[in-house]
C-alpha cells in the first residue's frame, strides 16, 4: 500500500484529514502543512500502530481539523 492523504470536506464546513500507509509517526509530518492552512486541529484519533508507539493520543482546542493518523 502506498503512502495517502485523505482530506474530506464535511456539509458544515468542518475538515478531516487521514494519513495512511506511513511509519509510525511519520504522518505527523505528512500532515502539518495540510493542518496549518486549514485551521487548528480540534481532535486527533490515532490508529492502533501509534498509540502504541507514542503511549497516548493528543488533543488540540478550537479550529475545525478533525484529524485520522497512521
Amino acid at each position: 500500500m502506498g503512502k495517502e492523504i485523505l482530506i474530506t470536506v464535511k456539509p458544515d464546513g468542518t475538515v478531516r484529514i487521514e494519513a495512511a500507509g506511513f511509519a509510525g509517526r511519520e504522518c505527523l509530518g505528512a500532515t502539518k502543512a495540510f493542518e496549518e492552512s486549514l485551521g487548528a486541529v480540534t481532535g486527533r484519533k490515532y490508529k492502533p500502530v501509534i498509540v502504541q508507539e507514542a503511549g497516548a493520543g493528543e488533543v488540540g482546542s478550537g479550529g475545525t481539523v478533525e484529524k485520522t493518523c497512521c
